[in-house]
């Protein structure tokens, strides 16, 4: 069963890649391509421009409502049908990318729980895309956030933030400081502190 050659979906071929290759391991020796009747089989190239931009895993209006937003780096509109979403091993049921979803240059899609069945542990847990050929093209992990935060990229780093983006630019917004807590550098006069 775990060396059973992938399924092929409508329109496409299983082919042996490179042409020929037998490991005696069928889930590495076979690829889901295009089909190609009297052609070489060779492995299509897909973008390394598709990122993954936004995570939502606890939206503060309910788990349907969780999502993966995807960011397109690159100067091409690219299709991403064939394309896979998942969260860690083992959780939600990979989603496979519809045909008729394309992300145009710069751009973002993002895909809802509600639509993807991607559920996304509120303690923790990933968001991993892979291309049509199964490699993996990216993979954020997080830990616990607060209810209506998301998992931005921000300037290349990962952060937590109050302002949920879906579909556009990610914003940095801080959670304010407990009303406790002294904002840094107040200096407290020896009259207030009587």
């Amino acid at each position: 069963p775990d060396n059973n050659a992938p399924v092929a979906t409508s329109g496409k071929s299983i082919s042996r890649i490179p042409n020929g290759t037998d490991t005696n391991i069928d889930k590495d020796d076979f690829r889901i391509v295009a089909s190609s009747p009297g052609n070489e089989n060779v492995m299509p190239v897909f973008s390394k421009d598709i990122k993954i931009n936004e995570i939502v895993p606890t939206p503060a209006d309910g788990a349907i409502n969780e999502y993966v937003e995807l960011i397109n780096l690159g100067g091409e509109t690219i299709d991403l049908c064939g394309w896979v979403l998942d969260d860690i091993e083992g959780g939600s049921s990979p989603y496979l990318i519809a045909d008729g979803i394309s992300i145009a240059p710069f751009g973002y899609v993002t895909f809802y729980n509600w639509q993807s069945g991607i559920t996304l542990n509120d303690s923790g847990d990933s968001a991993r895309l892979y291309d049509p050929n199964g490699e993996e093209r990216d993979k954020v992990e997080f830990i616990k956030g607060n209810r209506g935060q998301s998992y931005s990229s921000i300037d290349g780093l990962w952060r937590w933030t109050t302002t949920l983006t879906p579909s556009s630019s990610n914003i940095l917004t801080l959670e304010p400081e407990s009303i406790n807590e002294d904002p840094p550098n107040t200096v407290i006069t020896i009259k207030q502190a009587r």
